[in-house]
């Protein structure tokens, strides 16, 4: 809690703590004893930027020497404002002053305190502690929490509220009267020193009055202890406890037990004669209590009745507790009643033993302060130390309701009270699960969704960390927990919060504002009714390296950035040394205004924003009120415009006649710029912009220029904008390209925006919502008839040149003609697309007619098909216009040859021979390039895998023999594999040639025991061969055509580039179309 305080005052806000200070500024934090988030606020990864739309220099300063002014301001309406100071003693017994300031277009604002009759016992009641302002009625209720009350041994903090209506008249106050003092109670013990009572039992006595005289020692209360047996004895009288408050503890443990007889009647008349009278220190006006603690029936019982009267004339209350089985009995029960007052269950207590009195402690005490005082309900010792309004926050939803809370309720667990037009007195409020020193109601919001309504408390101290309670009617809502760093004072400020202004909450923003890292001090969480989400993208955190109390004001604030949402306001106002700083979000970005800028001097800026920001400068546009020490700072929003953007160009297309070709091709483009109010009339910006053509083209590769001596493709003009339109032209040129006719050129508008001062001295602000950066096409004509719709017409055919038959070996090219005819519109980006083979190798084109541009690849591993794939024309194949090219193949000789023949064993076991017969030599040379590399593989290792050279009718063959057993359902497998040699094939003496090498492979068994069966070899053992055909021609050498083709077209080339004096290029746009031409050659 931040007050201000110039002077050295005393000051007692909480608990048993009092803050002496004699410092300028006192920062006190009272030490005493369902929803969707729609990403508005959440915007950590934003840039901080300046303020775009608030002026960061003060309109106006409202400044006064009260102490603590500027602690809290409200916005009553366009000329006025409430302010308090509430550290301003103004009169020995009075403190806290609310300010009515004026605004005036012609002079100085204008302060004076408003004339608040403050009842007699609204003593230093720090008055404008707590401000806020009913939204329907803009009615304001003033709280000070800080009423101090004297009640003899104890000092009592209470508060009190007064409305002050629109019309800046006090209403009423709650409550309309303090609560009494706690009433004086004088308390007398009567020990039973009897000799039935063991020494032990005499001494769990005694620690059983010295716990209840310490419990009751803060409650106004006096004590004196009797013993009593067959004697009675005055241990310490009323005037030696108040003699000699400090020695009461030594004066019990001096007791020594009598002993004797129980002459209990006979003590109590020596209690009325001699205890509780005046000359014993027995105070008239106070409750006279006395407990009477025995463990047996009395010796006297005949007297007992008039014992009883006599205490009972003298208004004495009486608690009897007795301890033993003697009271189990209906003469002991009975005599025990008559001793206690009536009603009998709240005044009788039986335990068994003295070492059970400690169980009844807590029973006892609530049944003896109900009596002090004058609330018969107790309630006096828990709101002792309430200090009512210490937060509070009206209920639009209930006409003339408001909540109030009570910060020091039950033991600084904290409460509120509702209170309402319809009710006399007022409905409190707990939460059961407050712990003490909590200080539940250091903050309040209310809030409301389509389905219900909420009262949402901070308690900053729970647990040290604080917690968030929310109260709705039939609901229990789980609080919210901070289960982060001790000392972040989570839920000091609560602030609800309506994004889409549709008067549903949307959010509820939480501060722990001494929440510290190693960059920053403070932070804010969104969170919902329901959850609170303690990660990064849920947290509102202030500028890196500021150590600033980020959270210690929350305000939401109108749009006014006129993105559609409303905004937000968070004060750090120990930011910059002292300075103080206030955080705007707009939606995705932040915007920081610091004290420093808006004004010289300034210190905690940002110590409180007024909850509605209204126009308070006649401009239509709403303004901050923004609370400092001292001081409070009017900050205006400024006017925000939109800029639209319009690039037009003449002509609209760029041309693709082709006899223009070499021409640089003229256009106009004109540049419209159209300036919208949002929040203002008679606005100017000036414009620094920026033309650039064909944009995605990097240098020197740009097609557009604005002359010919220098290229260059950007322009920059300033211009002053108005509200409207204005437009401007500017003459560029393009340069054909056939080859890029098809893209069209890119051209990018980017600006600076710079607003112009208003006669109220405010400058304009371009909505961030504007693009400053635009791109605007400019794309080529296109050829489609009268219609504008392209249809193109295409004619495609091939034929073989020559033979449409290769022979591998004899035949060494297959040439294919391919013709496309283009018969009415024109086609763009039109291809040809050839599938060949695996086998067949694209060689070359040549195109007899057209452009052709073609990219080719062929089979690979002979499992993919080759592709020739070839733009016709590129990019206009142009209406009535015909392309030819030929295209030229070969036969890749390479392939490889594979066999599998499986004989499955279908019965039982059996032993076979397997013989397998290769090829090996033909003449004098190997038909296999290394033949000791040729070798079997087999998936099952067979030792007597013999080998055999035999004469196999031209060649002679390596012969392979395997025995083996075969199992059933089994499958054996055998591979024989290697290279060929061309030795062999050269010896022969022929230039081309075809050869068959045949292999084969023969199941041998014992036909006396087994047969083979098999329908279509009538049951002969299998015989499998396999044979390989090959093929040998001459190669064809190319090398005299290559040379020649290339020496040609060197020529050719000089010849053109001699009679070139210019080239122009010139892009047409083109439309895709593909054609595919499956070629399937087998």
């Amino acid at each position: 809690m931040l007050l201000k305080h110039p002077h050295r005052v005393e000051l007692c806000l909480l608990h048993k703590v009092c803050i002496i200070a004699n410092v300028d500024f006192l920062f006190i934090h009272v030490i005493c004893n369902n929803f969707v988030c729609k990403n508005v606020f959440v915007c950590l990864v934003c840039q901080l930027t300046l303020t775009f739309n608030i002026d960061p220099v003060a309109w106006k300063n409202i400044s006064t020497p009260a102490a603590g002014f500027g602690y809290k301001v409200v916005q009553i309406n366009s000329v006025k404002l409430l302010i308090s100071a509430p550290l301003e003693q103004y009169k020995q017994s009075l403190r806290g002053n609310v300010y009515h300031c004026e605004l005036t277009r012609d002079r100085d604002p204008f302060c004076k305190p408003l004339p608040i009759q403050v009842p007699s016992f609204g003593v230093n009641m720090s008055l404008g502690l707590t401000m806020t302002k009913d939204p329907k009625s803009s009615n304001i209720l003033v709280c000070g929490p800080t009423i101090p009350r004297d009640c003899n041994t104890i000092t009592t903090y209470n508060g009190m509220c007064l409305e002050i209506k629109n019309n800046l008249q006090v209403g009423s106050r709650v409550p309309l009267s303090l609560e009494e003092c706690p009433g004086q109670t004088d308390i007398a013990f009567l020990l039973d020193g009897s000799g039935s009572v063991y020494s032990e039992d005499f001494n769990r006595m005694k620690t059983f009055v010295k716990n209840l005289i310490t419990q009751f020692l803060q409650r106004n209360t006096q004590f004196a202890i009797t013993q009593f047996s067959t004697d009675f004895k005055i241990h310490m009288s009323f005037n030696d406890f108040k003699s000699n408050i400090q020695s009461w503890e030594n004066k019990l443990q001096g007791i020594f037990q009598q002993n004797g007889m129980t002459f209990t009647a006979k003590a109590i008349n020596r209690i009325v004669d001699s205890v509780f009278i005046p000359g014993q220190g027995c105070r008239q006006k106070a409750k006279k209590v006395l407990i009477v603690i025995t463990d047996g029936e009395s010796t006297d019982p005949h007297l007992l009745p008039k014992a009883v009267q006599a205490a009972e004339r003298a208004n004495i209350i009486r608690f009897a507790i007795g301890v033993g089985s003697a009271f189990s009995s209906y003469d002991g029960k009975k005599e025990l009643e008559s001793i206690a007052s009536s009603p009998k269950i709240n005044h009788m207590f039986q335990v068994y033993n003295f070492q059970a009195l400690q169980q009844i402690s807590r029973s006892l005490q609530n049944s003896i302060f109900p009596i002090e005082g004058s609330q018969a309900t107790g309630e006096s010792i828990e709101m002792e130390m309430a200090q009512e309004g210490f937060s509070a926050a009206y209920t639009p939803w209930v006409l003339g309701g408001f909540h109030v809370a009570s910060v020091g309720a039950f033991q600084w667990r904290g409460a509120y009270q509702e209170y309402t037009s319809a009710t006399k007195t007022p409905i409190l409020k707990q939460s059961p699960n407050m712990e003490p020193d909590s200080y539940m109601g250091y903050s309040m919001a209310v809030a409301r969704t389509r389905i219900r309504q909420f009262t949402i408390l901070g308690a900053p101290r729970y647990k040290h960390t604080g917690r968030v309670e929310v109260f709705s009617p039939g609901v229990n809502y789980k609080p919210v927990d901070f289960s982060g760093q001790s000392g972040a004072y989570f839920g000091s400020e609560i602030c609800a919060v309506d994004i889409d202004n549709d008067s549903y909450m949307d959010f509820v923003l939480i501060s722990a504002p001494t929440f510290t890292d190693r960059q920053r001090e403070g932070r804010v969480y969104v969170c919902t009714i329901m959850v609170c989400g303690f990660t990064a993208e849920m947290t509102l955190q202030g500028d890196v390296g500021k150590i600033g109390r980020f959270g210690t004001s929350l305000a939401q604030l109108p749009d006014l950035n006129v993105d559609g949402f409303n905004d937000l306001a968070v004060g750090a106002p120990l930011e910059n040394n002292g300075k103080g700083s206030v955080y705007i979000f707009h939606g995705m970005a932040i915007i920081l205004i610091s004290g420093f800028d808006v004004q010289s001097g300034l210190k905690f800026f940002g110590l409180s924003i007024s909850q509605s920001s209204l126009d308070m400068s006649s401009d239509s546009l709403p303004d901050l009120a923004v609370g400092s020490k001292g001081a409070v700072l009017l900050l205006r929003s400024k006017p925000i415009v939109t800029i639209s953007t319009l690039v037009s160009f003449h002509p609209p297309k760029i041309s693709t006649d082709a006899s223009r070709s070499n021409i640089a091709l003229k256009h106009t483009a004109t540049v419209c710029f159209t300036m919208t109010k949002k929040t203002a009339d008679n606005t100017k910006a000036k414009i620094n912009y920026t033309l650039t053509l064909d944009v995605t083209r990097q240098a020197p590769n740009y097609r557009a220029y604005y002359n010919s001596q220098d290229k260059m493709r950007k322009k920059t003009e300033t211009v002053t904008l108005s509200q409207g339109q204005q437009c401007f032209d500017h003459i560029f040129y393009i340069m054909e390209d056939p080859e890029d006719a098809l893209n069209e050129l890119s051209n990018e508008l980017d600006y600076t925006f710079e607003g112009l001062p208003s006669s109220e001295g405010l400058s304009l602000s371009l909505s961030p919502q504007t693009p400053t950066t635009t791109y605007h096409p400019l794309s080529f004509e296109i050829s489609c008839g009268t219609d504008n719709n392209c249809v193109d017409n295409l004619k495609v055919d091939f034929n073989f040149t020559g033979s449409s038959e290769m022979k591998v070996g004899i035949d060494d090219v297959l040439n294919v003609t391919v013709s496309v005819e283009s018969r009415e519109e024109n086609s763009y980006n039109s291809r040809v697309i050839l599938t060949y083979p695996a086998g067949l190798s694209f060689r070359k084109f040549i195109t007899i007619q057209g452009k052709v541009e073609c990219n080719s690849i062929d089979s690979e591993h002979g499992v993919t098909w080759g592709k020739s794939d070839c733009t016709i024309n590129k990019p206009i194949f142009k209406s009535n216009s015909k392309v030819c090219p030929y295209f030229f193949f070969t036969f890749l000789i390479k392939t490889n040859h594979a066999i599998l023949s499986q004989v499955v064993n279908y019965v039982r076991d059996f032993n076979l021979t397997v013989k397998i017969m290769v090829p090996m030599k033909l003449g004098d040379k190997y038909i296999w390039a290394d033949p000791d590399v040729l070798n079997h593989v087999d998936f099952k290792t067979i030792t007597s895998f013999l080998f055999v050279l035999q004469d196999c009718s031209v060649a002679m063959c390596r012969v392979f023999v395997c025995s083996v057993v075969m199992r059933k359902d089994a499958r054996n497998s055998y591979s024989i594999a290697g290279n060929i040699s061309s030795g062999w094939i050269e010896q022969i003496g022929l230039e081309s040639a075809r050869f068959s090498l045949v292999s084969s492979a023969t199941l041998y068994y014992d036909r006396n025991q087994y047969i083979y069966f098999s329908s279509d070899s009538k049951n002969n053992p299998p015989v499998q061969t396999i044979e390989t055909e090959v093929e040998v021609y001459p190669e064809i050498d190319f090398t005299k055509e290559i040379i020649g083709g290339a020496v040609g077209g060197l020529l050719l080339l000089a010849l053109i580039t001699a009679g070139l004096y210019k080239v122009y290029r010139l892009t047409i746009l083109e439309k895709n179309n593909m054609y595919e031409i499956l070629l399937l050659l087998l």
